[in-house]
């Protein structure tokens, strides 16, 4: 049944396998080609020059009751096989030039930073991350599942996943 979901979710012509051990994935719903089809571009030959899989998401992976932003938080579950993720909002576009994903602790989250940072007046977290940019191990994605759990916090930047994520 998981082989026909994943079938069914890719584009074949948006999808380039080169090893099974990082994932980039872009998450693209609704009409919104303008920007996924340049960023996906982009970032899958990004992905090829350093040896990742690429994969384009243009169904919607999120849960009945869930907002779509949590989708991204669901992508794993579609595609299990991965050692790491790299998670992209469909408006992020990577340059050829940049480096190689860096190395991460496997039991964390990492997430660029937001460039709104006012706006987080929970003590626990020290900055807020965005959750258009999402490195994580498949060591930590258990935190996701916690961030799915979790309710949203009016203390953290952000609704939906980035507060979650942020708050976990």
């Amino acid at each position: 049944m998981r082989s026909g979901l994943l079938r069914r979710l890719i584009d074949p012509a948006h999808f380039l396998r080169i090893d099974m051990k990082t994932l980039v994935a872009m998450l693209s719903y609704g009409n919104r080609t303008h920007l996924s089809d340049p960023a996906f571009r982009r970032a899958s030959q990004w992905a090829s020059q350093h040896g990742y899989s690429a994969l384009l998401v243009k169904d919607p992976l999120h849960r009945a009751g869930e907002r779509p932003h949590f989708g991204k938080l669901r992508l794993p579950e579609v595609a299990p096989c991965y050692d790491r993720y790299l998670i992209l909002d469909d408006d992020l576009f990577i340059t050829a030039k940049a480096p190689a994903l860096p190395e991460t602790p496997p039991d964390c989250v990492a997430l660029a930073p937001d460039a709104e940072q006012r706006h987080t007046s929970n003590p626990l977290v020290r900055w807020t991350g965005n959750t258009g940019f999402i490195l994580i191990h498949r060591q930590s994605l258990d935190l996701f599942h916690k961030a799915i759990d979790a309710e949203e916090d009016p203390t953290i930047w952000g609704i939906a996943d980035q507060g979650a994520l942020n708050g976990v």
